[in-house]
């Protein structure tokens, strides 16, 4: 397994340069390095290490465009197992990165500042064991002491530097912790605690926990459907005046259906919606509902919107309710029942407490257990383990993935635009590291903190927790940080028990390291080599790749096996009862916060543990669900509940669909599933069912180290954050053969491959005590892999493959081979086995091909079971021979040539002319003709090797599509040549085929001095011919790496100096894509690794190129593609510039497009700019117009006349814009004229006749020529209508003695009664305006048309503006005149005599009369006239009613 590391780089002027709005750039290091030793490597012991580029600033050269490498399958290739990188794993830089992950998993809106998180002022709340101690003892000098039903407890005193490493204490351990299944080790009484620094980021460890609810799933799901329920009948009923619902739709937020429940119970947890609301807590209930990304700078109005429209009413209604019920009288059996079982259950948890340690003895009549089991709950809902995947191969299999569907949706990132290229994929965003499918508890909608906002829910929960148990069982209530284990156990069974106490919990479970980075640092934090050496060995981190570890012989991590887990938990967050994967052990270590408590059942009961779970899971109730009425089935409130609630009570299971046609009658979809899910089982089972546990408390700066075949489940009793890690010690390899029973009995896909697994092992450790465990296990696979393949027929092909190594049918691993079905339509692997035992079900196969694909070749396998078969034997020296045989050879010797050897041949020949070849005598023959054997066949194997590349030939390319010149890996080596020389020379016989090899050795030297000498040249010419000397010989040479990057770098900076010193033009098309932006992309990454800081002025030209091509290519595409695409004018020449200084080919056909596109937009400018200049003719006189119609200042022709309609007014009209060529340029202004238009009917209900009907009556009512006269003979002029006597009957007023027509009141209705005990007395003198004939139109609706018409390029008409401003005139000029008078009345009126103020009150009423029938209402200027006349007319009023007489006003009395 590869990793990748994402660096974030200093600022630095190129940086700046390609990116102004960034001080820093993300740089993605793609390219994948092995690093080969220098030394003597046998080739079987190759070590694959990764190499990390360093934070180097030229790399910030690279444009920020994230474009992951072309997909690269890491199964069609040999892996090399993990190996230790200077001690440490070889993640170990990639996890304490934090910007290693993908940056865009949770994205966050900034969120304002709050005070940081602190560790040291956390609520640590502490449970206490006060069972006795009743064993210890010291194994190897390692003090343990055991608590009654307790696992074993190591508390590190006094100094640290002798403690063992984990795996020397799981050695030591290892009887203990087989019989209790777990131990805990102390840190917190040692002198030099190593483990007090923490080291998360709190405020951007951002993470998703799950959503885990004490109840069942059952309980939970009618208990969110009622609520749907309760809303829907309470809104049904709430209708408005016109009958309508007054709830509408439920709202949606950010295109999501939002989550009622959750809503509601986040808000109630706060303490309620004002509280949410003092404390600005919208904005966290939003991440508590999975908002995240833009929609949080409106989230909090929405949230709050919603809230008050859905709950506001419904709260207060659900609050009177309890209160009414809170009033009845409380049965006392109620207090009774809960005494009882709060007795019944303290009854029992002592008897389990007991029973931990004695699980034989019979405790009590069994009905009281059954009575306990009928009542306690058995599920906790979320608290299922989840054993991870990787997700393409989960896909490949047919199992449903969470990936895609979690994934928050971001263009440019998860969405490819305009800065990706082509190519991108999200999904590979690191096709380096392996790659796991997301929880399955995890949905879009799941919560989102950091540790400081998580802990401060977890404190508010524990508060609801703690007053709520107190107010039902105050029995159960404690103070104080302190609670007993007895009576935790007590609260925890009790809440699962009662559906009425129902708490939602947010747990994070399994955070994975890489992604949130880990509490423990690799940095050098200790003061002592010892205290360091302590770190190093138990760092979490690092753990699981650990020199020592088993995991680092992995090819794959198929189950991030390699991979540290956080856990982040509040009160009551429960993990599940679980084994741990490939029953690895864990090692979990809690930094901070309250205490857990755990419970472990040994491997010895870990069957009747399973038959347990099976028969819960068979006895089951399936709880009839509440029937509702049809219409609340069909309702928005249903809806919303299906599509917010995603319970699911097989999460841990993940459902597999096979679509192959040739396994349709061969899959037997059987599930016997033994994993637990969600059941929480109570010790109170356990112990009826004779299944031993054992418990014990977890406090801060303690370990738990949990053992193979333990079944393990964990309770927190509050806050708290704790970190583990699976390892491998050697002592674990015993239970891989059960781990793979397990794993296929549950259908689950491996995360190890144990031939594999093995395989590597050996061929790669010098553990003696671990191959003699592995051995004899790879041994008996190899047996029945050779054995199963000399089945198979001869007739089908055998080829060389290591991809897939998992069966099709039953998920299981291949082994060393697998047989591979497929045709045109269908592709199955299936393992040989499997392939023999249904041989005559796959008879009638069709078309379809079969093959035999080889993970290991047959001769390697049997190569193995040779060596490992003679590796005791011993051989003899040829000082051991027998005298006679030796005189036999010396003849020999002499008939050929006394100073020769013997040949091979020769020897052989000797062998075979002897009588007896079995006599012992010639033993020691057959032992050099062996040796000699042994030594021609490695020479052959090394001339074998070597061969393979004498035919290589390299090509680097001329142009940006160049790569760096990477030198092949060849097995053989100058140290192996030469030890096979000595051999040679050392060996009594001549072999034949080792002068081949002194050949090759001597050529090598030769190439070695040619490569010394021109170390120092820049011909790349000669370069290049000295190195492809080097590479024909296939031998393994420093200076091959040192000649192909100084050829690289050549060829690098000659392809630049071609493009951009001498600026070749590249004219064949052919050649264009070698000189594409993909192309120059790759060329300037190749530069920026080849040169780092050394070509700083280079690599800033091909930058800025890179960039100018990407911005002009993505523009030009987006331009012609998109239609609705705008770009101004400015901005295209802008573009064409970049594309005509371009010095890379981009497309003959594009640039003519722009350039005509271009010519276009200058042609259209010859039109457009005469219309832009008619339509902003009034653009620079808008300010001036509207301030001065806002003053009332009239007088100002010289602005007002370009506004009013008239001759001066050059606006264009709606005539004539249809009429111009240019009609559909015009389209925007005539909106805006339309609009006005709608306005202006809005005032003007039937329009222009209304309005020039208007101007008529208000012309008339303010004819400048009609003024007040004290006198009734200057008066000619009557009435509202201001008219003369016209025939009609008229009538005076008896207090004001003005005289009206009588059609001109009550509209016409009314006739003069012929009763003369009665007199006639106006609307105004009695102060009723409200039946005078006024309009409804207002001065200030008319000011506001009048400003708004100012604003338009285009006039609806002329002669409606025309009208419009006469109107306006006339009636600001009179208000204006009527103001004025008021105001000089009104500050008279103190010195004004009664005569004369009789006076004035008739010149009031003769202004306030016009007025009222021009009918434009000024009703600031009409109430100041009333007022002004009040005490006037009442005593005029009440002196006509003390004389008897009856007033009428020709409208209907009040």
């Amino acid at each position: 397994m590869e990793h990748k590391q994402i660096s974030s780089l200093p600022s630095n002027s190129v940086s700046l340069l390609l990116n102004p709005a960034q001080t820093t750039i993300s740089y993605a290091n793609d390219e994948r390095k092995h690093v080969i030793d220098k030394g003597e490597t046998s080739s079987h012991s190759t070590t694959s290490k990764n190499k990390f580029t360093t934070n180097s600033v030229a790399e910030a050269l690279i444009p920020k465009i994230p474009v992951p490498d072309q997909f690269e399958n890491n199964h069609s290739k040999t892996t090399l197992p993990r190996k230790v990188i200077d001690g440490q794993s070889a993640s170990t830089s990639f996890t304490q990165n934090n910007n290693s992950h993908n940056p865009y998993l949770y994205t966050q809106h900034r969120t304002r500042s709050n005070a940081p998180f602190d560790p040291l002022q956390i609520h640590c709340g502490k449970v206490i064991n006060n069972a006795r101690v009743v064993s210890e003892g010291t194994i190897s000098g390692i003090h343990y002491t055991v608590q009654e039903g307790s696992i074993p407890t190591i508390t590190v005193k006094g100094n640290t530097d002798d403690f063992p490493t984990p795996f020397e204490l799981y050695r030591i351990m290892e009887p203990l912790g087989k019989q209790f299944g777990a131990v805990k080790i102390d840190f917190n009484h040692c002198d030099n605690s190593p483990f007090n620094a923490f080291n998360l980021d709190t405020e951007n460890f951002w993470f998703k926990p799950r959503k885990q609810h004490t109840n069942s799933y059952d309980v939970e799901l009618q208990k969110r459907l009622k609520l749907h329920h309760d809303l829907y009948c309470f809104h049904k009923g709430k209708k408005d005046i016109k009958g309508n619902p007054t709830l509408g739709k439920i709202p949606s937020i950010d295109k999501r259906t939002l989550d009622l429940h959750r809503l509601r119970s986040c808000v109630q947890l706060r303490g309620g919606f004002d509280t949410v609301c003092q404390k600005k807590l919208w904005a966290q209930i939003g991440r508590e509902l999975g908002y995240s990304g833009r929609i949080m700078s409106s989230l909090s109005t929405s949230l709050r919107s919603a809230y008050l429209k859905v709950f506001s009413e419904f709260d207060a209604y659900e609050r009177q309710h309890k209160q009414a019920a809170s009033h009845q009288v409380i049965s006392s059996d109620m207090s009774i029942q809960q005494n009882s079982f709060y007795n019944t259950m303290k009854r029992t948890l002592e008897e389990d407490h007991r029973d931990a340690l004695n699980p034989n003895q019979q405790t009590g009549p069994p009905v009281k257990i059954a009575h306990i089991e009928n009542r306690i709950n058995n599920e906790f809902g979320g608290s299922g383990k989840e054993y991870f995947r990787m997700r393409d191969i989960l896909d490949a299999k047919g199992f449903t993935t969470r990936f895609g569907s979690v994934t928050e949706q971001k263009v440019g990132l998860t969405d490819a635009n305009e800065s990706t290229l082509p190519g991108y994929n999200f999904s590979l965003w690191n096709n380096q590291l392996e790659i796991y499918d997301k929880s399955m508890y995890e949905w879009k909608n799941s919560p989102i903190y950091n540790l400081r906002q998580y802990h401060e829910k977890a404190e508010r929960h524990r508060e609801i927790v703690n007053s709520t148990v107190e107010e039902l069982f105050p029995h159960l209530s404690h103070v104080g940080k302190e609670i007993s284990l007895l009576d935790f156990e007590r609260l925890y069974y009790t809440i699962l028990k009662e559906e009425s106490l129902s708490f939602d919990v947010d747990t994070g479970i399994d955070l994975p390291t890489i992604v949130h980075g880990s509490t423990f640092s690799t940095s050098k934090m200790a003061s002592s080599d010892e205290t360091k050496r302590l770190i190093d060995a138990w760092n979490l981190n690092t753990i699981n790749l650990s020199e020592k570890s088993l995991l680092q012989y992995q090819d794959l991590d198929f189950g991030n096996l390699a991979g540290g887990k956080i856990d982040v938990g509040m009160m009551l967050s429960t993990s599940g009862w679980a084994l741990e994967d490939e029953f690895l052990p864990l090692l979990d270590f809690s930094y901070l916060g309250s205490s857990k408590v755990w419970y472990f059942v040994p491997p010895q009961y870990r069957n009747s543990l399973e038959a347990l779970f099976d028969d819960i899971r068979n006895k089951k109730e399936v709880k009839s669900s509440d029937q509702f009425e049809a219409d609340f089935t069909e309702s928005d409130f249903f809806q919303s509940f299906q599509e917010t609630n995603f319970l699911d009570q097989h999460k841990t299971s993940r459902k597999r669909s096979i679509n192959h046609m040739f396994l349709k009658n061969l899959v037997q979809d059987k599930h016997n599933s033994y994993t637990p899910n969600d059941f929480q089982i109570s010790t109170s089972e356990l112990s009826a069912s004779h299944i031993r546990y054992f418990k014990v408390i977890q406090d801060p700066k303690t370990f738990i180290m949990k053992y193979p075949q333990v079944y393990s489940t964990s309770i927190s009793s509050g806050f708290q954050i704790s970190e583990k890690s699976l390892f491998a010690p050697e002592e674990w390899v015993n239970n891989i053969p059960d781990a793979e029973l397990w794993r296929a009995e549950n259908k689950l896909l491996p995360s190890i491959l144990p031939f594999q697994f093995f395989v590597n092992i050996v061929e790669s450790s010098n553990d003696r005590d671990l191959l003699k465990r592995v051995t004899p296990l790879l041994m008996n696979l190899i047996k029945d892999e050779l054995h199963f393949r000399s089945l198979v027929p001869h007739h089908i092909p055998r080829v060389s493959n290591k991809f897939d190594p998992i069966s099709d049918i039953d998920l299981s691993p291949c082994g060393g081979s697998k047989i591979v079905i497929a045709n045109d339509f269908d592709c199955v692997t299936i393992s040989v086995k499997q392939f023999l035992e249904l041989e005559k079900k796959l008879i009638d196969l069709g078309d379809s091909k079969v093959e035999l694909h080889e993970y290991y070749s047959e001769s390697y396998l049997k190569g193995l079971i040779s060596r490992f078969s003679n590796e005791n034997l011993q051989t003899q020296t040829a000082t051991d021979r027998e005298p006679s045989l030796l005189r036999r050879i010396e003849s020999l010797k002499a008939e050929t040539n006394n100073d020769s050897k013997i040949t091979f041949n020769e020897l052989n020949r000797l062998l075979l002319t002897c009588e007896d070849g079995n006599n012992e005598e010639y033993l020691p023959l057959k032992e050099v003709i062996k040796e000699s054997q042994r030594i021609m066949n490695e020479c052959q194997d090394i001339l074998e090797r070597a061969e393979v590349f004498k035919s290589e030939k390299f090509h680097l390319e001329d142009s940006f599509a160049m790569r760096r010149l990477e030198v092949p890996h060849f097995d053989v080596t100058i140290d192996e040549l030469n030890s096979v020389c000595r051999e040679l020379n050392k060996s009594y016989v001549r072999i034949e085929i080792g002068d081949n090899v002194k050949i090759l050795v001597s050529t090598f030297t030769k190439f070695q001095k040619e490569a010394q000498l021109n170390l120092d040249s820049d011909d790349l010419t000669q370069l290049k011919k000295i190195y492809a000397n080097g590479l024909s010989l296939g031998v393994r040479s420093k200076y091959l790496e040192i000649y192909a990057d100084k050829i690289t770098k050549l060829q690098w900076l000659n392809v630049y100096e071609n493009v951009f010193v001498n600026h070749t033009v590249i004219a064949d098309d052919a050649k264009a894509e070698n000189y594409s932006l993909t192309s120059m992309r790759s060329y300037l990454s190749l530069g920026v690794e080849l040169f780092g800081d050394l070509r700083l002025t280079e690599l800033e030209t091909v930058a800025d190129e890179l960039k100018n091509g990407q911005s002009v290519m993505t523009l030009s595409r987006k331009l012609l593609a998109d239609k609705t695409h705008r770009m101004k004018v400015t901005e295209l020449e802008e573009l064409v510039r970049k594309a005509n200084s371009l010095l890379i080919p981009w497309g003959s056909s594009l640039k003519v497009h722009l350039e005509t596109i271009s010519k276009t937009i200058t042609n259209a400018r010859s039109i457009l700019l005469p219309m832009q200049k008619r339509l902003s003719t009034n653009e620079a006189h808008i300010s001036a117009f509207e301030t001065a119609i806002s003053a009332g200042n009239l007088t100002d022709t010289a602005i007002l006349k370009n506004f009013d309609g008239s001759e001066d007014d050059k606006r264009l009209t709606q005539t004539e814009a249809i009429q111009s060529l240019e009609h559909p340029l015009y389209s925007k202004h005539m909106k805006s004229t339309k609009l006005w238009q709608q306005e202006f009917n809005k005032v003007f209900v039937t329009g222009k006749a209304g309005l020039k009907a208007l101007l008529k009556k208000a012309g008339q009512c303010w004819d400048p020529t009609d003024l007040y006269s004290s006198t009734e003979e200057n008066n000619n002029k009557y009435c509202f209508c201001r008219r003369g006597d016209n025939g009609n009957v008229m009538v005076q007023c008896e207090i004001c003695s003005e005289w009206y027509h009588t059609s001109c009141i009550n509209g016409g209705k009314w006739l003069l009664p012929e009763d003369d005990g009665t007199v006639f007395c106006c609307e105004i003198c009695l102060h009723r305006t409200g039946n005078s004939p006024t309009g409804t139109i207002s001065l200030d609706q008319i000011r506001m048309l009048v400003l708004q018409s100012g604003k338009l390029s285009i006039l609806p008409e002329r002669a409606l503006i025309l009208d419009l401003f006469e109107l306006f005139k006339l009636s600001d000029t009179y208000f204006a005149e009527a103001n004025q008078m008021m105001f000089t009345l009104e500050q008279s009126k103190m010195e004004t005599t009664n005569t004369s103020l009789q006076e004035l009150v008739k010149k009031v009423k003769f202004h306030l009369r016009k007025i009222l029938g021009a009918g434009v209402t000024m009703p600031d200027i009409t109430n100041r006239m009333t007022e002004y006349c009040r005490y006037s007319d009442e005593l005029k009023t009440r002196e006509i009613l003390k004389s008897n007489i009856k007033i009428i006003s020709g409208y209907p009395e009040k």
